[in-house]
């Protein structure tokens, strides 16, 4: 079997399992099912060249690392949470409500040769959409990558939302936008575009960078982009 056959055989797994996908078990049901295509088994490289090869990425690692602390969403087995930590981010948190997709997490960061930046690398099992105690609230930056894409559109709302919560003031958000192409009205994932994702966002952030980074894989032309956000000064 290819690497896009298998790609895909996932894809159909994923969906047979998924149901309306407003229940948030079908993404442990996922893991333990190992349909899990968007585990590519490295960080994402347009995420990489984003940061070190262009103005703004690089004006960003210069301002927030080695004090920020960034928060990936939906993190699955984390390898971009190791992007943030390894630039100097002081704390760099990975996020799932799926608890097998923490635990993959963390196996995967104890099989790896220890650098000095793992200290600052953190997974949690949580809800991003729901967040009582204020424990993900507060950070310099996030990043939205293979999230927006895979919840159901009736939650579009509440991501846009959760993002204003958790980043302050004057913070950033990262968005790889992807997979800009065709419709794709069953999901996972759904067909996005900048344009949705501006819809969701410009209530609370501003747009300060878009566009394609260098070097991006081949595979990634023209359904792939990268956005970068300002939060709005908070109201209240």
């Amino acid at each position: 079997m290819t690497p896009d056959e298998k790609r895909k055989a996932d894809v159909a797994r994923l969906r047979s399992i998924m149901g309306d996908g407003l229940d948030q078990s079908f993404w442990s049901k996922a893991w333990q099912a190992k349909a899990t295509p968007w585990d590519k088994g490295s960080p994402q490289p347009s995420l990489i060249n984003f940061l070190t090869k262009t103005d703004a990425g690089k004006a960003l690692v210069a301002a927030e690392g080695s004090k920020g602390s960034a928060l990936v969403p939906g993190a699955g087995t984390g390898y971009d949470v190791e992007v943030f930590a390894s630039l100097g981010w002081s704390k760099a948190v990975g996020v799932d409500i799926a608890p097998e997709a923490v635990e993959s997490g963390k196996r995967w960061l104890a099989e790896r040769e220890h650098k000095p930046y793992h200290e600052e690398m953190h997974f949690k099992v949580a809800d991003f959409f729901e967040d009582p105690k204020g424990e993900l609230t507060g950070f310099d930056l996030a990043y939205d990558y293979t999230f927006f894409c895979a919840i159901p559109p009736s939650l579009r709302p509440k991501w846009g939302e959760a993002y204003a919560r958790s980043v302050k003031s004057g913070g950033h958000l990262i968005c790889l936008v992807f997979p800009i192409e065709g419709d794709r009205p069953n999901g996972p994932p759904y067909s996005v575009s900048p344009e949705l994702i501006t819809q969701f966002l410009e209530p609370h952030f501003e747009l300060q960078w878009q566009g394609v980074p260098p070097d991006q894989p081949e595979e990634r032309k023209n359904i792939e982009q990268v956005m970068l956000w300002k939060r709005k000064q908070a109201r209240g």
